[in-house]
């Protein structure tokens, strides 16, 4: 714990110099021995007994407990992927995350042996390191609110579109020309699609997908 606070202390002097200012000089916290445990956090705990009447939880989904662990170990399953399967541990939705280093040292500890003679079983880490630019910073400046943008977009705003924002999408609205209001654009774009025709680009409202071999041929059809 004294090297987790040291390293903290470090980064926030760190951060607090990359920001433009100083670090303070308060005290650092002293860590009492007596709080900690040498053991770690690997096994059960000594709660955890060999009692018939104990039921701690290694492998919280599956409820997996260290005595079924324990009792995998007196049937016959010395390999550790014996154990795995015969009490399921490690194997729900986390696939070990919480649960595996746990169940392997009581494994371990039942069999007699060190943990590295026992081996391991594929498991996730029990956690994975994230900065906090991956989770913090995106909800500011043009990404606060982004903007999608259809195939057509470039053209239109060419053509000097006007557009409305649809959801996240930015579509064409209507097309001035020489002053034209919302009103004088619109009627002319009417008039314009009753005597030749007109075109909408419409895939803002969503797609279908059309896969296969036979896909092209199914389009022609259309």
């Amino acid at each position: 714990l004294d090297a987790t606070v040291d390293e903290a202390y470090a980064a926030g002097a760190k951060a607090a110099k990359e920001a433009g200012g100083k670090a303070g000089k308060g005290a650092k916290p002293k860590v009492d021995a007596g709080e900690s445990w040498s053991r770690g956090m690997v096994g059960a705990a000594p709660g955890a007994g060999q009692g018939t009447t104990v039921k701690a939880f290694v492998d919280f989904q599956n409820d997996v407990t260290a005595k079924d662990i324990r009792q995998a170990v007196h049937e016959g399953m010395h390999s550790i992927e014996h154990v795995k399967r015969f009490t399921t541990n490690g194997m729900a939705t986390d696939q070990g995350k919480t649960s595996n280093m746990h169940g392997l040292a009581i494994a371990a500890e039942e069999l007699g042996k060190p943990i590295p003679q026992v081996g391991l079983t594929t498991f996730r880490a029990p956690y994975t390191p994230v900065t906090f630019g991956s989770i913090v910073g995106h909800a500011r400046g043009a990404l606060f609110d982004p903007t999608r943008r259809t195939a057509t977009h470039g053209w239109a705003a060419r053509q000097g579109a006007v557009f409305e924002d649809v959801g996240h999408w930015k579509r064409a609205w209507y097309f001035p020309k020489g002053g034209e209001d919302m009103h004088a654009a619109v009627n002319r774009e009417c008039v314009t699609v009753r005597k030749v025709g007109g075109l909408f680009d419409a895939s803002t409202l969503g797609k279908i997908e059309v896969v296969g071999p036979d896909a092209a041929k199914f389009m022609e059809l259309l």
